[in-house]
């Protein structure tokens, strides 16, 4: 996806360290994705996520410095002088893609970029126990005469969801992808993303009950 393409489905705002709206820098754009600064590689877009004890906020000029060509980052941040996030941007020559909320707006781009795939079968797997293996088995079956994409391990929460969409390709034919969930309406974000053309349920369990209170929540 290019930044302009990408800014245009989130209604970001797309800066460099000159924060000049209009840049060719824009019509560029990024080939992978990651969360980790470590991770990131030339032409990926770094998702500056804020966990419970780190912020990937910290991290976006390592994120760069490797290679990084934009990060996506959120707008309150650009405040923030000890960050110097736009001064990031103007030394490395990268772009800065600010929205409200970055990890509603990577789910959102993830859904966005699976749109353009209008050929691929999309098959979504979850339930309380299972997923891994019968998403792995699908896909050992149906590889045998489709190109497949499916979630890395496990990567199949409400951020691996997203990494695994971005590792789709024009030739793939078929998406395999699972979906976990911890918490209340998590399952809903991440069919919202994937959209499936086929929903699997491998069974419903008691994994992560305390979280519910019941089986019939869980279902």
């Amino acid at each position: 996806m290019s930044f302009q393409e990408l800014s245009s489905v989130l209604n970001a705002s797309l800066l460099t360290g000159e924060g000049r709206q209009t840049n060719e820098l824009y019509k560029q754009g990024f080939s992978s994705v990651c969360i980790d600064s470590r991770e990131a590689k030339e032409g990926s877009l770094f998702i500056a996520l804020k966990g419970e004890f780190l912020d990937g906020h910290s991290f976006v000029e390592a994120a760069f410095a490797a290679g990084a060509s934009g990060a996506l980052i959120a707008l309150h941040v650009l405040e923030d002088l000890s960050l110097d996030l736009l001064e990031h941007a103007k030394k490395w020559n990268r772009v800065l893609v600010a929205v409200e909320d970055t990890l509603k707006a990577f789910q959102k781009a993830a859904a966005a970029y699976l749109n353009k795939f209008s050929g691929l079968l999309r098959i979504g797997i979850t339930g309380s126990t299972g997923k891994t293996t019968t998403k792995e088995i699908s896909a050992a079956m149906i590889s045998q005469e489709k190109a497949v994409v499916m979630n890395k391990g496990n990567l199949n929460s409400e951020t691996g969801l997203p990494l695994s969409v971005f590792e789709l390709r024009a030739h793939h034919e078929v998406g395999i992808f699972e979906a976990a969930m911890n918490h209340p309406g998590e399952i809903e974000v991440l069919a919202k993303i994937l959209n499936p053309h086929i929903a699997l349920i491998t069974n419903i369990g008691s994994a992560h009950i305390g979280f519910f209170g019941s089986r019939d929540r869980i279902a």
